[in-house]
């Protein structure tokens, strides 16, 4: 398999769909990254309701990914962290499900099913009932 082309072909299809919000990454890495080229965020947010405002429910996520030298046959490096709203729990709730889709998706381009998968979560987290901000709540 030519993992290189793989690669290259998911990202021009990202940056046509997502545009400038696909950015590649500069900050620190998580430990343990494994990279074979550059590492992108994606901010992904819930699909706001007809004629709801944007700020009844903060909830924001950053999805950091970065191929792996022989993806998509193995795993891609994903870090998914808190912008808005989210606790660690809530993190680690998410990237099981995102872990549940790299095991379904192994083999193929897997990152904008991943996006959709987080903003599916993040969905269904609004469609829970308010949010309050854990940051807020400790005070």
């Amino acid at each position: 398999m030519d993992y290189q082309g793989e690669q290259d072909m998911e990202l021009e299809a990202l940056q046509a769909i997502l545009m400038d919000d696909l950015i590649e990454y500069e900050g620190n890495l998580p430990s343990g990254w494994v990279a074979a080229g550059k590492t992108y965020k994606i901010v992904i947010a819930p699909d706001e309701e007809d004629g709801a405002d944007s700020g009844e429910y903060p909830l924001k996520a950053e999805l950091l990914f970065a191929h792996t030298p022989k993806y998509p046959e193995e795993p891609p490096s994903l870090k998914l962290r808190s912008v808005t709203g989210l606790s660690d729990s809530d993190l680690a709730e998410a990237t099981a499900v995102l872990e549940e889709q790299v095991q379904a998706n192994l083999g193929m381009a897997m990152i904008y099913t991943l996006m959709g998968a987080a903003k599916e979560w993040l969905q269904g987290r609004v469609n829970s009932g308010p949010v309050t901000d854990p940051e807020v709540e400790r005070r």
